[in-house]
């Protein structure tokens, strides 16, 4: 694999590094945490951004051992998804401070595959706002 940040891997390579032991999912989540501070003030994707329970969540993560299928990549949700532990906006000023009850089926079935987001409210793709 040559040397590359491991923000520009793709999802199938960062879980075969983390399950041969080469990567961290706390090294994936600083990458991608690194990469967003970086860009964010030009391209102002992010909604919401929950860096450091994205952190402690890998660190957890790499700590139990346990792998699930995506276990380790990080992943960004699109603001009109709702998740119950971050706010959603569905993209719009009057649901400022909404709060869900229920993590909706976007959310739940990649948490349950293992996959991490070092956000859960991107507003839209990563290239525009």
């Amino acid at each position: 694999m040559p040397n590359i940040e491991p923000h520009r891997l793709f999802a199938t390579d960062i879980v075969h590094l983390i399950e041969e032991g080469r990567l961290t999912a706390e090294t994936v989540v600083a990458s991608c945490l690194e990469r967003i501070a970086e860009r964010e003030p030009v391209v102002r994707a992010w909604a919401y951004l929950a860096g450091k329970a994205a952190l402690d969540q890998a660190r957890a993560l790499d700590r139990a051992g346990k792998k699930a299928l995506l276990s380790g990549v990080p992943f960004g949700l699109k603001d009109i998804f709702d998740t119950a532990d971050m706010p959603t906006t569905y993209g719009s000023p009057i649901y400022v401070g909404c709060r869900p009850a229920a993590d909706a089926s976007a959310a739940s079935l990649p948490r349950a595959a293992g996959r991490r987001w070092p956000d859960s409210r991107a507003a839209v793709p990563p290239c525009r706002r």
